[in-house]
């Protein structure tokens, strides 16, 4: 019998293939559990999301806010008689 090189690189640890020429299986990889909490960037983005949003919605509030008081302003001094 005449032995083989070792291969270069990175090798599986397998046994040697059986007499009746089937041979070992590689175990399954490891997969995430299906149910809990999930440790991924999507809760970053989607709590960077909801204050993007929040923050337009509260600049358009403040926005609007300052429109009216301006018009108000603009609406008393047309009522007040020019003085001289």
């Amino acid at each position: 019998m005449t032995e083989q090189p070792d291969p270069q690189g990175p090798t599986a640890t397998l046994p040697p293939q059986s007499a009746n020429d089937t041979s070992a299986q590689l175990p399954p990889a490891h997969s995430p559990p299906k149910s809990g909490p999930m440790h991924t960037r999507t809760g970053g983005m989607r709590a960077s999301r909801i204050a993007g949003a929040a923050g337009g919605l509260l600049l358009a509030a403040a926005g609007t806010a300052r429109i009216t008081q301006l018009r108000q302003i603009v609406r008393r001094d047309r009522r007040k008689p020019p003085t001289s």
